[in-house]
């Protein structure tokens, strides 16, 4: 079993507070009606926003006790397509206005979730493949594959070799 050490425990102890507080932030934004921009259309977006939010909780609580590299690559896995989603649905929705300002923010807004769309859906990649590669080393017999570092590759070897 991989227990985490402590620093790194106190951060998923800290990544479950801040998310906890921005849970509970993000139900109260429009009965603050703060930001003003924040339009009532944020409540179409608010169940997966939630969801993302208690995903990354409900992680960090897990990794807190158990934060092995297959699971922390699963995991993030998970909540980065779980955030794709969600930055999707933001996108889609958009529920901002920025008519009340000097300047429109709008396209700023916007370029930002695509940046967050194409982050996710690259996070989902790579942890998928981590994942993959940890459950291949896993499961694959040692006489079959051999990891080696690429400048031990060659064309003449006998095994299969998966270099990285």
């Amino acid at each position: 079993m991989s227990r985490p050490t402590g620093s790194k425990r106190f951060g998923y102890l800290v990544a479950v507070a801040v998310n906890v507080a921005l849970l509970h932030v993000v139900h109260q934004l429009l009965e603050w009606g703060w930001p003003d921009f924040v339009t009532d259309e944020f409540n179409d977006v608010l169940p997966i926003i939630s969801v993302t939010l208690v995903a990354s909780i409900v992680a960090n609580a897990a990794y807190f006790w158990f934060d092995a590299d297959w699971f922390t690559a699963l995991g993030a896995a998970v909540t980065s397509a779980i955030g794709f989603a969600a930055a999707v649905r933001l996108l889609q929705v958009f529920p901002f206005d920025f008519s009340t300002y000097d300047t429109d923010w709008s396209w700023l807004v916007r370029l930002l979730l695509v940046i967050a769309i194409a982050g996710s859906a690259i996070s989902f990649a790579v942890n998928v493949v981590k994942f993959m590669a940890f459950m291949a080393r896993r499961t694959a017999p040692e006489s079959h594959i051999r990891w080696s570092a690429p400048a031990a590759c060659d064309n003449n070897s006998t095994a299969v070799e998966l270099c990285i």
